[in-house]
């Protein structure tokens, strides 16, 4: 994937679309509307995937909880871009246990979710046909006081009466995720660009806009021209972009900070937890659920602000978070130690005495920004990462109600990196080509992250000049080859983002100091930075890291 660049001629071209902001919502969006054969280009004023299609529980719902309220048509939805997940991405998402504590005889009782895991698996026999089985064995049921505590020892007992155990998905990698769609997107010919600043959109005439823009990178401006226009800015919904008026409908929003942190495994089980505390500040449910060597537990929600800014993330809610969980599952004597806290934004309503919680909007907006014609400029209002297909589906209808969007999970058509063939099977045969060269661990380690990417990544980057090295030599040299793809085919310009959004996203800390140097020195080779400039990226990687 090269980076769009802004070169004399290219002001005469007319896209179909142009979508503003490279998240999950872009990226989908740049996807389904690629598939489609229309014309597209995508820019985003920093990095990919920078904010808060990152920074959340990676966990894809199956809609259980609008069982609650009976909200039938939201559980079907749900289930549905689960299973799309699975389908589009079966190398990054995979189904995740989650357990529920019950005790007591209210609606969250063993009979009352022993009723809605009867009603759920009826569902979700309706939905999981066609392209969308995998994984349909992973039905809820209810597990004993005994399996419960086997699963989670640490667990207190008092009044359990048993668990109720369900199926999400969990996404380890979401990062990834937006990589592979905005590859497939580029290798359907759009135009694709990171630090690029859309500064205002206007009309020229009935069917024509024009957006001018800064490639910050350069500092040279330049206007294209597009007939639709999908603004996919997650938090940043509020920009004007020099438009006349927000409308109302944006101006009633604010925005709801959700605050995760990273510790170290606080069970020994692959399964995702919910947590209740007995104190009324932290009496919401809790989820500590497993990812990658670590824990994430979450969520809080508190107060975003009008507009999206670091200073929102409050440093004692991290700990508040920590503490509230600790004294729920007690596995040691302390607190588990906080290795990193991350936050995201999503919409939500404003003016109420509501707990921020209770604000967070309920679904999805979308928003024309135009006054004067209706449905050329349509602000993408996402609430949550499983739905984003369905939305973006949806919001392409409203932007091209003449053309016609296939939601089908076809092998043709899967995103860069993801197997046909079931991901175990293409591991291992990655693992017996590779296998003389790097250990099984590292191949399953990279694996996940490029799927598969990984073969042509080590041929082209990595393999040519491997010598006959010990293990240490070897490994440096896969660094190096890395960092190159990277920054040719992924459009890395800082350390910053090397480091936290391609070779270890969402890691609390640093790599190891011989491990980052190897990575900045090729880096500094590669884009020709001087002693200075590398020393400079250096702080920025280690300031960024204790921010979290």
């Amino acid at each position: 994937m090269k980076r769009f660049l802004f070169t004399p001629g290219h002001e005469q071209e007319t896209f179909d679309l142009l979508i503003v902001g490279g998240g999950v919502y872009g990226a989908a969006m740049a996807y389904y509307a690629s598939l489609a054969n229309l014309t597209v280009a995508l820019f985003e004023k920093e990095d990919f995937c920078a904010h808060t299609s990152a920074n959340s529980q990676k966990v894809i719902h199956g809609g259980l909880r609008y069982l609650q309220s009976f909200d039938i048509k939201r559980v079907v939805e749900s289930i549905r871009e689960r299973q799309r997940f699975y389908a589009l991405f079966p190398h990054l998402v995979q189904p995740l246990p989650c357990v529920l504590p019950v005790s007591g005889w209210g609606t969250k009782s063993r009979e009352a979710m022993s009723a809605a895991f009867f009603v759920y698996r009826i569902l979700q026999s309706f939905v999981c046909r066609g392209g969308l089985t995998a994984h349909g064995d992973k039905s809820p049921r209810m597990l004993s006081a005994q399996e419960t505590v086997s699963m989670f020892p640490h667990l207190q007992t008092k009044k359990l009466r048993g668990g109720a155990l369900w199926y999400d998905g969990l996404c380890v990698e979401p990062e990834r995720v937006v990589m592979s769609l905005l590859k497939s997107a580029a290798g359907k010919g759009a135009s694709i660009a990171n630090y690029v600043k859309v500064n205002e959109i206007k009309r020229i005439n009935d069917d024509i806009l024009s957006v001018s823009l800064q490639d910050r990178l350069s500092g040279k401006e330049s206007e294209i021209k597009a007939g639709k226009i999908a603004l996919c800015t997650g938090p940043w919904f509020k920009e004007t972009f020099k438009f006349a008026s927000l409308p109302e409908e944006l101006e009633k929003l604010t925005l709801i900070s959700g605050v995760n942190v990273v510790t170290n495994p606080l069970t020994d089980s692959r399964a995702s937890i919910a947590l209740k505390s007995e104190k009324p500040e932290n009496s919401r449910l809790m989820f500590v659920l497993p990812w990658k060597k670590y824990s994430i537990a979450g969520t809080i929600w508190e107060e975003g602000g009008d507009s999206p800014s670091q200073s929102f993330a409050k440093a004692e809610t991290g700990t508040q978070l920590n503490s509230a969980v600790h004294e729920t599952y007690p596995a040691s004597m302390q607190p588990p130690a906080k290795l990193r806290s991350h936050f995201g934004y999503v919409p939500g309503e404003k003016g109420s005495n509501k707990h921020p919680a209770d604000r967070i909007l309920s679904h999805y907006k979308l928003v024309s920004r135009e006054k004067e014609k209706q449905d050329d400029v349509i602000q993408v209002v996402g609430v949550k990462f499983t739905t984003v297909f369905d939305v973006t589906l949806k919001a392409l209808a409203k932007l091209f109600p003449e053309q016609r969007f296939s939601d089908t999970i076809a092998t043709d058509t899967l995103p860069v990196g993801s197997p046909q063939d079931s991901p175990e099977t293409h591991l291992k045969l990655l693992q017996k080509r590779y296998g003389t060269t790097f250990s099984p661990e590292l191949i399953t380690m990279l694996f996940g992250i490029l799927g598969t990417e990984l073969s042509a990544v080590l041929e082209k980057y990595v393999l040519p000049g491997l010598k006959e090295e010990d293990e240490k030599k070897s490994y440096y040299h896969l660094l190096r080859g890395l960092t190159r793809f990277f920054i040719e085919e992924e459009m890395v310009v800082s350390l910053v983002d090397l480091i936290h959004r391609h070779f270890f996203p969402g890691m609390p800390g640093l790599p190891e100091a011989d491990e980052l140097e190897v990575i900045a020195l090729e880096m500094t080779s590669l884009l020709d930075w001087s002693d200075a400039e590398r020393d400079k990226e250096l702080e920025k990687v280690r300031s960024f890291a204790k921010s979290c």
